[in-house]
Formats: C-alpha cells, sequence, structure tokens
C-alpha cells in the first residue's frame, strides 16, 4: 500500500498557497486544483473564492457535496474519485455547466432524488456518473435524460433530440422500476452488515486509516542515526512514483529514457502521444494507463509519464502498437471540439478572405504608385568639372633669356 499524507484542512492559508498563480489572491481567484490531497470535507472556498469558475477536488475522501451555495459563478466541477453517495448542495450554483462524479457510489436508493435535485441547475449541460452502482442499471442514462432536459452530453455520450423524445416517453414505466429498485438496495442495506473488503466508502476510508498507521509506525521505528542506514536503503524507492509531485502538480518523468512525441492534431480535435520501445520487447512487460489529463506508461517496471496539452476523453482513446518498428501510439480524442464547416466558421473564413484580398491590393496599388512617384523625379544634371583655385589657372611664365652675349662681359 501506498503511503498517505495526513487529511487536508481547507483553510484561507491553505487556500493562499494553492493560488500562488493567481499571486495568491482569492477574492479574484477562478481556478484552483485540490486533487489528491486527503481531504475529507468541503470548506470555506465558498466564503474566500466568490468569484471560482474551475474548481478541482478529484481522488480525495470527500462524502458530502457541500458549502458551495455561494458560488454562483462556478462552471465546473470535479469530484472524482470521491466517498460522494447524493448529489446535493448545487442547486443555487447557477452558473454550473460541467459535473463530473466520476468512481463515487450514487446508488439507486438516492438516485431519483439526486437526479431532480441536478435538474435546478438550468444552465447544467454536461454530467459523468462512470463507475457508480446506479450505472448498474441500463436504463439509467434515459432516465437522466427525461429528468434534466437541459443537459446535453452524459458520460461522454452527445445526446439527440431523438433520444430526448424517446426517454420522455418511457418516463412513466422508468419512474416505476426505478422505485423498485431503489426499495431493494434500501433493503439489502438495513438488513446486511457493511463488507469492508468490497469497494465502497467505508472501505476506502479503512484503506486510507491503514495506510497512515503504517506511515506512523514507520515513522516511529525509524533509526535516530541516520547514518547507521546504508545509503542504499536510503535511496531506495518503495513503489513507482506517484502521479502527482508535492507541489500537486502532474508530474512528468521517462524513467527508461526512451524517446517520444507528443502531438496536437488540431485538425482532428486529439492529442497522439508516441513512445519508441524496442521492436521485440512483449507486451506483457507494458501497461498504459490513460487518464483525461495525463498518459502513463509502465514499461518493464519503469515509469514514463507526460502531462497532456489539454484534457481528452478516455472512453474513445485507444493505444495502437506499431508491427514495424514496436512504438506505442496512443490516440486521444480532446474534450473541446474546434468548430467545423459551422455557418460561423464559414463566415471567419469568408472575412478572412476578404481581408487578405484587400491587403494584397493594397500593396499592389502602393507599388504602383511609388513606381509613378521614381518615374516623375528629373534627372540628376551632370556635375560641373571643379575649378581650380585661382593660382594654378595662371599660365607658367617663359624662362627669362639675356639679349647680349655673355662672352663680351668683362
Amino acid at each position: 500500500k501506498s503511503r498517505m499524507a495526513e487529511v487536508t484542512v481547507i483553510d484561507e492559508e491553505f487556500l493562499r498557497k494553492r493560488a500562488e498563480h493567481n499571486e495568491g489572491m482569492l477574492s479574484t481567484l477562478e481556478e484552483i486544483t485540490l486533487h489528491q490531497l486527503n481531504i475529507t470535507r468541503i470548506e470555506n472556498i465558498d466564503k474566500f473564492c466568490r468569484h471560482l469558475k474551475i474548481l478541482y477536488l478529484q481522488n480525495n475522501l470527500i462524502p458530502k457535496i457541500e458549502n458551495l451555495h455561494k458560488l454562483k459563478e462556478l462552471e465546473y466541477l470535479n469530484l472524482a474519485v470521491n466517498n460522494v453517495t447524493k448529489i446535493e448542495g448545487l442547486s443555487t450554483c447557477e452558473s454550473l455547466y460541467k459535473l463530473d462524479l466520476t468512481l463515487n457510489f450514487i446508488d439507486l436508493d438516492v438516485f431519483k432524488e439526486s437526479i431532480e435535485h441536478l435538474s435546478l441547475c438550468d444552465n447544467i449541460k454536461e454530467f459523468t456518473l462512470t463507475g457508480n452502482p446506479c450505472t448498474d442499471w441500463k436504463d439509467y442514462k434515459d432516465y437522466v435524460i427525461a429528468k434534466i432536459p437541459q443537459l446535453r452530453r452524459i458520460d461522454s455520450t452527445d445526446i439527440t433530440r431523438s433520444m430526448q423524445i424517446l426517454a420522455e416517453q418511457r418516463l412513466e414505466e422508468l419512474e416505476e422500476i426505478l422505485a423498485k429498485k431503489a426499495e431493494a438496495v434500501r433493503y439489502k442495506k438495513e438488513t446486511e452488515p457493511v463488507d469492508l473488503n468490497a469497494f465502497n466508502p467505508e472501505s476506502r476510508m479503512k484503506d486510507y486509516q491503514d495506510d497512515l498507521e503504517q506511515k506512523r509506525q514507520a515513522e516511529l521505528n525509524k533509526p535516530k542515526n541516520p547514518f547507521e542506514v546504508s545509503e542504499e536503503f536510503l535511496h531506495k524507492r518503495d513503489g513507482p512514483p506517484s502521479v502527482y509531485n508535492e507541489d500537486g502538480e502532474i508530474r512528468q518523468c521517462n524513467e527508461g529514457r526512451y524517446d517520444f512525441k507528443i502531438t496536437e492534431d488540431e485538425d482532428n480535435d486529439r492529442v497522439l502521444v508516441e513512445l519508441f520501445i524496442p521492436k521485440y520487447l512483449t507486451t506483457d512487460l507494458l501497461d498504459v494507463d490513460v487518464n483525461p489529463l495525463y498518459v502513463r506508461f509502465d514499461v518493464k517496471g519503469k515509469i514514463t509519464q507526460f502531462r497532456l496539452p489539454e484534457e481528452i476523453e478516455v472512453e474513445k482513446s485507444k493505444v495502437e502498437r506499431s508491427k514495424t518498428t514496436g512504438g506505442l501510439l496512443v490516440i486521444c480524442p480532446t474534450v473541446y471540439k474546434r468548430p467545423r464547416n459551422t455557418k460561423e466558421a464559414k463566415e471567419r473564413r469568408e472575412e478572412y478572405k476578404k481581408r487578405r484580398m484587400l491587403e494584397e491590393m493594397q500593396e499592389e496599388m502602393k507599388e504602383k504608385f511609388d513606381s509613378k512617384e521614381e518615374a516623375k523625379k528629373p534627372e540628376p544634371k551632370p556635375k560641373e568639372p571643379e575649378q581650380l583655385p585661382e593660382p594654378y589657372n595662371k599660365k607658367e611664365e617663359e624662362p627669362y633669356e639675356p639679349d647680349f652675349d655673355l662672352d663680351e662681359l668683362p
């Protein structure tokens, strides 16, 4: 078992530390990440972060959705992998657009009450329930679609108009089926003891407490003198590196030192992750874990993990291996879909073409105007020869010649 940290209490000081990307300012904070911190209760967020729009709380120990009623601007709430058993406390979050409750414990005994509560959020468009006990009912999606008409996507499935009409037509029948199943679940919970070996909120909390106790015992048994422990033991790692580093950010590592390539294929709304491993390495020694924000490879016990440039759809992702090179290719469709062939996109393209054509015409006219101006300029006059200074313009004097015979001189 992995060693776990103490329970995290959400207070002002803690929130300011997690808001370093906003210079510690909470009054203007719009996004905060509080995942994998052993949080057991949501508190003080609505008190100090009134303008929050995106809240990540996945992979904690939260049993109840509470203290979020003042977050009027909250658009995206991620509570995946927690101990939530019921949807509540969100009716006043009037801007809520997307809710992720993957791998929680919402069962059929509270399903009707939970969905009716979520339907009060007028702007809810995307809802994820994958991995909850209620999804064992094959008609759960139809029930949700019928009860929340404003919903446009459930568990990575786009809701069409025909799906909505069929679901609404079956609503009365679904209500009757759900009532019987809910009663059966209640009876089972009342009559059967809690199984701590099963996957439920109690077993998750017990595992956490056991791990915490192991950590405390290890600290107690730690030698007082560090020099009594060998250097090899000091640097020995108990297991593979964790997904997140000490700051709560997704760790990036490449223990196998393999070549890799990450490509953002915007034309097809996907991210391509390639890992170039030996061709003849058997598949039994490989494991790939695809998550919304990262991809993790286990190759012969060595971990390679990359943070993705944007959120992807795990259910639609696929892993391929090249028969020629042996390399791994992970194809990850992105959650955000860029506009394709829509009226708005066509208008933008037409506007760009017109603007580009106008710029070319302006450049052409400017070149013609410059050439005409150049032609109008008079030709430069030839330079006159330089006048030498006056002393150099005088004729050279003839040498003096006497008009008598020099031999006649006495």
